[in-house]
């Protein structure tokens, strides 16, 4: 789980998903507040954590239970932010991820 949060901060960096957050009124305010139980705080630590769960709970079809903030990636919480990140630049032209069905 450690590289996929790490790999999370590569794509924050490249594609400014911090940024694009910021510019996203209530959702991205909610998506950068988001508890986040390591050392290292900050906005790019929610984006990190954000994308190393939509890889579990999405992609691989894990359950996930966030240790900061349990409810942010339930239900609706949880599409909300995914629905954010995949809205940024560093999903554009890939459908197959942003075209998604929750089970989270």
């Amino acid at each position: 789980m450690t590289l996929l949060h790490e790999f999370g901060h590569h794509v924050d960096w490249r594609y400014d998903v911090v940024a694009y957050a910021r510019s996203q009124g209530a959702n991205g305010r909610a998506l950068l507040s988001t508890g986040h139980a390591g050392a290292t705080q900050g906005a790019g630590e929610r984006i990190a954590d954000c994308y190393m769960i939509y890889l579990l709970q999405v992609l691989a079809g894990q359950r996930y239970s966030h240790p900061a903030d349990t409810a942010a990636y339930q239900g609706g919480a949880a599409r909300m932010r995914f629905n954010l990140l995949l809205q940024s630049r560093a999903f554009e032209g890939m459908a197959g991820f942003r075209d998604w069905q929750s089970s989270a």
